[in-house]
């Protein structure tokens, strides 16, 4: 197993570019297609999302909000752990289910991003652990 990269974001929506510009940079020198790229940061962009917006709502995501990023590879697949010191919060247990046949208009709000989450990887967990969400999620990746 191989560490391709590790991030310390502050929880602020502002920050959250820095996300995507390093994914580019480990898609590259990895030799991720384009799709990879795009679904690993959707996923950890709807989690980032959802702690900055939801995580802290006493105090907003102050600078003591932090998301960590790592990301593994192994043969054939990328092991992702994503942990913030939000609110206790599992979002594979708590998030509402979205209805995906309903239209636009007659949606409600909430839970589509988490959604996105799981249909866009092959397994996630989750667990609280040292006063953080832990998240942990698994892409195969086809050769």
């Amino acid at each position: 197993m191989k560490e391709i990269l590790h991030l310390h974001v502050p929880a602020k929506l502002g920050e959250l570019h820095h996300i995507e510009s390093e994914l580019e940079k480990v898609g590259e020198n990895e030799g991720w297609d384009a799709g990879l790229v795009y679904q690993v940061h959707l996923v950890l962009e709807e989690l980032a999302v959802n702690t900055t917006n939801y995580g802290y709502p006493e105090s907003g995501a102050t600078e003591h909000g932090i998301i960590d990023i790592r990301i593994l590879s192994m043969e054939g697949s990328l092991n992702i752990e994503y942990s913030d010191n939000g609110m206790p919060f599992n979002p594979f247990q708590e998030a509402p289910k979205p209805d995906i046949e309903a239209s636009v208009e007659e949606r409600r709000v909430g839970g589509l991003g988490v959604h996105f989450v799981r249909t866009m990887m092959d397994a996630v967990g989750y667990k609280r652990e040292g006063g953080r969400n832990r998240i942990s999620l698994t892409k195969r990746m086809e050769k």
